[in-house]
């Protein structure tokens, strides 16, 4: 054969011999910023087609939508060109047949000994207007170490072509609204009964879902701020040690708007205000908005409240959903929040900690 181009190409060459399939030629017959075509001739007379899916640049779907959209083009439709195999390349630059494997098995550390759910500890119960101040004044320096920790995350700028990052900026915006997981989905919980919930009917989902497609949007896309992100980070995903050393759990996207995450981060702490307070814009709320002047000092990021708008929406819409044993008035005013927020978002106006109540009061407006 001739000498493949790269190692990727001569560990495909390797694997195709393995498999009594020896290449005669592998070329290169396209690049975009999606995937990678292949041209491969084997010695019997077989022209096969490769394509090489960039790992950071695929930039439609999320790695696990990637993963089932590959997994099931081995299952033939008629008409359609044969599919060999769904091939994987190793790190020490072997390929093995994806399909093939039984299981797929993610190996990590475990969580040390004594680590303790920052959600627990911001969720504890108090019973009166003391005690909550308390406790807001009492997580204040690991909410700070949050707002720290976000920065470093973040710190990392995209470094691929242009395009790639309008791609995947966009992909990270619209995943707050139309993954499975998000809200997209949440219509078809048994939760989500409209017959039987008296907290938000069909009509008001259907505009929350509209006004978030709005604010997506009204965002538009900025490649320039692409930036290594969590996806989900919120305090659910937080531990701390012994040492009040963070651990961060759970990470979804590699790539998106820094905003998602700080939209996602300060969504828990203004719950509390409303669940504790009775309104917003109190303990909670302040202790949050340190954390965001920390980040923005560190950062230097001055027009993150313009991108915070949409995730914090869903933030609230999905604690309003997903947050156990609080009343159905609660539920309404969360519901509230996220639909008054948005129609800041979706005109362009930057998230504001001082509007929280305005926003809420504007949604109650437009859920009668």
């Amino acid at each position: 054969m001739t000498k493949p181009e790269n190692n990727i190409h001569g560990a495909v060459a390797l694997y195709l011999e393995h498999l009594g399939m020896p290449v005669e030629a592998i070329h290169q017959v396209g690049e975009g910023f999606h995937a990678t075509g292949l041209d491969i001739r084997l010695e019997n007379g077989t022209h096969l087609f490769l394509r090489q899916m960039h790992p950071l640049e695929f930039g439609h779907d999320l790695p696990g939508d990637r993963i089932k959209a590959v997994l099931e083009t081995v299952h033939e439709l008629p008409f359609s060109l044969k599919t060999h195999g769904i091939l994987g390349i190793t790190e020490d630059n072997t390929v093995t047949n994806i399909p093939k494997l039984k299981e797929v098995l993610i190996l990590s550390e475990f969580l040390p000994s004594g680590a303790k759910n920052f959600c627990e500890n911001l969720r504890k119960p108090t019973s009166t207007h003391e005690e909550a101040c308390a406790l807001a004044s009492s997580i204040e320096p690991k909410t700070q170490i949050m707002g720290e920790t976000m920065a470093e995350i973040h710190k990392t700028q995209y470094w691929g072509p242009t395009e790639a990052a309008k791609s995947l900026y966009k992909r990270s915006t619209r995943a707050v609204i139309h993954n499975d997981e998000l809200t997209a989905g949440v219509g078809d919980l048994d939760m989500m009964d409209f017959k039987r919930i008296d907290w938000m009917g069909h009509e008001d989902f259907v505009r929350l879902l509209a006004d978030m497609e709005r604010a997506r949007q009204a965002i538009g896309t900025h490649p320039e701020r692409l930036r290594q992100i969590h996806g989900d980070y919120w305090v659910n995903n937080l531990y701390f040690d012994q040492n009040d050393t963070i651990i961060v759990t759970d990470g979804r996207l590699n790539w998106g708007e820094p905003g998602i995450d700080a939209g996602w981060m300060v969504g828990e702490y203004l719950m509390q205000d409303l669940l504790r307070f009775g309104h917003m814009n109190d303990a909670f709320t302040s202790v949050a908005q340190n954390a965001m002047n920390t980040y923005r000092a560190i950062t230097g990021d001055t027009n993150i409240y313009y991108f915070m708008g949409l995730p914090y929406a869903f933030q609230a819409f999905a604690e309003a959903v997903f947050t156990p044993n609080i009343s159905s008035q609660q539920r309404r005013l969360l519901v509230a929040t996220a639909v008054g927020t948005l129609q800041d978002t979706k005109l362009g106006i930057p998230f504001d900690f001082s509007m929280l109540n305005t926003y809420t009061a504007r949604g109650l407006e437009l859920l009668k």
